[in-house]
């Protein structure tokens, strides 16, 4: 148990069950595999703060995120405000892209007469939270009692390494600006009851929090304030391939990579998001170019919610990955030594730019780089390369079956499904 207390530790959390008690509780042996395995979905929740399993249900505003509550009348006879949004419900992102024009109408109700003069203070909060997930390591340390060679009972040190996964939660908050203030809030007091948001530079899809205060005045007298609030979702919207084609050009090789990822699509998550928000895939890739762990990249709001950044982002990092397997190449794959047997290899990976083959191997590590972090070429103990497929002669064999330690089967697998791709051109069958 002191592995499952040192991870509770780790990301401060307090588990709703005694850790003494747990196996006991739970039923199942202490071991930290079959522990870790049993509470992954409590685990989940309690990271989360949240009392559901269901992660979207957890995906909701923080209380920090909004300064005012409104102001809810104890029946209709006291004044109150209620907002009303013209025209669609629907506030989706253009392709463009560009925030959708958004102009809301409030109407305070509950006045006997006509008297009165009220002005309208307005207040908008962006939000939206993308999660994904990270591995962590718990690292521990423990002490075996063993035989040494000649007899005598020694104390040994065994560490044993923990891999798990916690949310990697991904938050940002827009407050709109405008002019004027409301205590507590930005905000315009003004007597017409119109708001047209002033959006900006921001461009960010997610909850749209719309907050309205009314202060009603009679004879210069204040009489009542009143507040309220209707949230809004905004969504956005996938790019065409001509749109796409503007950033990448007609690149058969970078339109298969983005296809690979995401189908093309910056939005429509497959799991953990629901339809017009940023796509996601495991651990923690978004959009178009499944934005990832891509080394000194600290994600921005642009990468969920700008396709066009998504894309020229995933594409530059595919071409720093191709000089960086150029470069690897060049330093482990010489010419050989003319004379001497097993010098090196007998081509020159400095003639790519007229060597359709050489050109082929050092894109195929760069799209393995992409996909698994690890090239698909290696030297190794006997002057060869990480191969594809097990077709060597020179590794050991084991009941049959080939053992190559630098075979890297993952990375192989998706420079194939990429040449496949090339090949298929299935985006031209989207009509989009």
């Amino acid at each position: 148990m002191e592995v499952f207390e040192g991870i509770l530790e780790e990301v401060g959390l307090d588990f709703p069950v005694s850790i003494d008690s747990f196996c006991e509780v739970a039923g199942v042996d202490c071991d930290i595999v079959t522990v870790l395995e049993y509470i992954l979905g409590s685990i989940r929740q309690a990271l989360l703060k949240c009392s559901s399993t269901d992660i979207d249900d957890c995906e909701v505003v923080p209380g920090s995120v909004l300064d005012v509550q409104p102001v809810v009348p104890d029946d209709e006879s006291d004044p109150y405000v209620v907002i009303t949004k013209p025209g669609t419900d629907e506030l989706v992102i253009s392709t463009v892209p560009k925030m959708p024009a958004a102009t809301f109408n409030a109407e305070v109700k509950g006045l006997s007469g006509s008297n009165y003069e009220i002005g309208y203070a307005w207040n908008a909060v962006l939000y939206y939270r993308g999660t994904g997930k990270k591995s962590q390591t718990l690292v521990t340390n423990r002490e075996v009692m063993e035989k040494d060679e000649d007899g005598n009972t020694v104390t040994k040190t065994v560490t044993k390494k923990t891999r798990y996964w916690v949310p990697e939660r991904h938050d940002f908050v827009e407050r709109i600006p405008t002019v004027g203030t409301v205590p507590g809030l930005p905000g315009t007091s003004v007597l017409n009851n119109n708001w047209v948001i002033p959006w900006g530079d921001v461009l960010q899809g997610g909850s749209l929090t719309v907050q309205v205060t009314a202060t009603i005045s009679s004879g210069g007298t204040q009489i009542a304030k009143v507040s309220n609030q209707q949230v809004y979702p905004i969504t956005g919207s996938n790019p065409s391939l001509a749109q796409m084609k503007g950033i990448i050009g007609n690149s058969d090789l970078k339109l298969a990579v983005a296809w690979a990822e995401s189908s093309h699509m910056q939005f429509n998550g497959l799991q953990y998001v629901g339809t017009g928000l940023p796509r996601y895939g495991e651990p923690d890739g978004w959009g178009l170019m499944q934005i990832d762990n891509i080394p000194g990249l600290t994600k921005t709001v642009e990468h969920f919610w700008n396709w066009r950044v998504n894309l020229k982002t995933g594409s530059d990092y595919l071409g720093d990955l191709y000089d960086n397997a150029l470069a690897y190449f060049k330093f482990h794959y010489v010419p050989p030594t003319e004379g001497v047997p097993g010098s090196g290899w007998s081509w020159n990976p400095a003639n790519s730019e007229t060597d359709g083959a050489v050109e082929t191997r050092i894109w195929n590590d760069a799209f393995s780089r992409y996909n698994t972090g690890d090239p698909m070429y290696s030297p190794n103990g006997n002057g060869g390369e990480r191969h594809c497929k097990y077709e060597k002669d020179h590794e050991e064999t084991i009941d049959g079956k080939l053992i190559d330690p630098y075979m890297n089967p993952t990375g192989c697998g998706y420079a194939d499904k990429i040449r496949a791709l090339m090949a298929e051109k299935p985006w031209n069958q989207t009509g989009r």
